[in-house]
């Protein structure tokens, strides 16, 4: 996702200044005026969609986040504590110290071909609150070519 942020950085900065907010993790919530968040939307979806990697910027990320591994074990030893106990008790997680094994086999080419796949698991779930008319709504969001297959 950051480097989704990156491609977005100016979209995201003329908009922040517009009044337009934006939140990314694992969802992406927007929230601002309805005629700037069409706008917003349709540059997230778009450049996602389109998403291409590129090898400078991955070596700076993956440099970032791999110095952010590597400096874990200096974190305050409460926290490495919670750390622990939530990963003793999660189903599916794997230790920094792994995650920072595989980081380091990690190239650019790996990211680019994991990529279509990612998207190919991907869907779209929106909800639109407001002083918003149905159809408003359905036209941010457009047509999913695969809900036309299905019908």
């Amino acid at each position: 996702m950051q480097k989704v942020i990156g491609l977005l950085f100016t979209y995201i900065q003329l908009l922040q200044q517009s009044g337009v907010s934006q939140w990314i993790f694992d969802e992406l919530t927007l929230a601002g005026f309805i005629h700037k968040l069409r706008i917003l939307l349709e540059t997230v979806i778009q450049k996602i969609a389109n998403f291409e990697v590129k090898p400078d910027r991955f070596s700076v990320i993956k440099e970032t986040v791999t110095k952010a591994y590597q400096n874990y074990k200096f974190i305050q030893p409460n926290h490495q504590a919670k750390y622990y106990c939530s990963l003793v008790l999660q189903d599916q997680a794997w230790p920094w110290t792994e995650e920072l094994d595989a980081l380091s086999h990690l190239e650019a080419q790996d990211l680019a071909k994991s990529v279509p796949v990612m998207l190919s698991r991907t869907f779209l779930e929106c909800y639109i609150a407001g002083n918003v008319e149905k159809n408003e709504a359905e036209s941010m969001v457009g047509s999913n070519p695969s809900d036309e297959n299905s019908a």
